[in-house]
């Protein structure tokens, strides 16, 4: 989600004149929110090209009053990621993604493994429309997982 948004891009248009930091921008001027640029720069995530799921941790909602050695969230802006937009037109499907994302994880890997097939290249090309997705697709390795089930 941060470093492939699905949505990496918003725009929106000034629905009247208005001045931000001394630079005037005009009544019906497209202004266009880059997630992926934001969600990439190093003023806000230190290696922000790298995947370190643990960067998140104690983010949460049941996490956050508990005290996290990997929590920088007070060092970035509250808007240095939001792949599901921000504001009044934040995307209504948020929370109902966030359970659908889970519980199919969740799903897969109770039985399977997921890695990258031996040789294959751990970069992704990106193919920016509507929304980003994969060039090619993404080719992974499943394996089963061998359970005892003695005892059930």
């Amino acid at each position: 989600m941060r470093l492939y948004p699905p949505v990496w891009v918003t725009a929106r248009t000034a629905a009247q004149n208005y001045t931000f930091r001394g630079f005037h921008i005009p009544k019906g001027s497209l202004l266009i929110a880059p997630q992926i640029v934001i969600h990439h720069d190093q003023r806000w995530w230190s290696d922000p090209e790298g995947y370190n799921p643990s960067r998140f941790t104690g983010q949460a909602p049941a996490q956050r009053a508990q005290e996290s050695p990997q929590r920088d969230e007070a060092a970035r802006p509250r808007f240095a990621w939001f792949p599901f937009g921000a504001g009044s037109r934040q995307c209504i499907g948020e929370g109902f993604a966030w359970m659908e994302g889970v519980l199919a994880l969740a799903t897969i890997l109770r039985d399977w493994r997921v890695s990258l097939p031996a040789g294959a290249s751990g970069t992704l090309e990106i193919l920016p429309r509507i929304t980003l997705r994969p060039k090619a697709g993404v080719v992974l390795q499943l394996d089963r997982v061998e359970r005892n089930t003695q005892g059930r």
